[in-house]
């Protein structure tokens, strides 16, 4: 099963190379936790649309937003964040198939309001 697991990771048909950008958690003076970005590097991945079952195991709020399935055979985690086509997509749901070679998740879009940079909403 992994040499067939492996086969599909070296064909230049569906294997992409993206950005990934793992989340770490530091904890600022106050002992609260702030989420922050780690070094990023390059890592080989299969990248589709999401599938209509594939939305349906996002939180409600979060099935209108562009997803799309990533599968790597590096462990990726939750908030941890993935470029791919010039876009900053995060890691929403994960699941577990290293046990057949591979991880499957889902990563919604990242950008404006959402990043830690975005500044949000202004109250006037």
């Amino acid at each position: 099963m992994n040499d067939f697991v492996d086969d599909i990771f070296d064909d230049d048909f569906f294997r992409q190379e993206i950005t990934l950008i793992p989340n770490v958690v530091r904890y600022n003076p106050y002992g609260e936790a702030v989420d922050t970005d780690g070094k990023s590097r390059l890592v080989i991945a299969i990248v589709q649309p999401a599938g209509s079952d594939d939305l349906q195991m996002l939180p409600e709020g979060d099935r209108y937003n562009p997803t799309i399935r990533v599968m790597t055979q590096e462990e990726v985690k939750p908030k941890d964040k993935v470029i791919w086509q010039g876009h900053t997509w995060r890691i929403t749901n994960n699941s577990r198939w290293n046990d057949y070679g591979y991880y499957d998740s889902l990563a919604t879009r990242y950008e404006g309001s959402q990043k830690n940079s975005g500044g949000g909403f202004e109250i006037t």
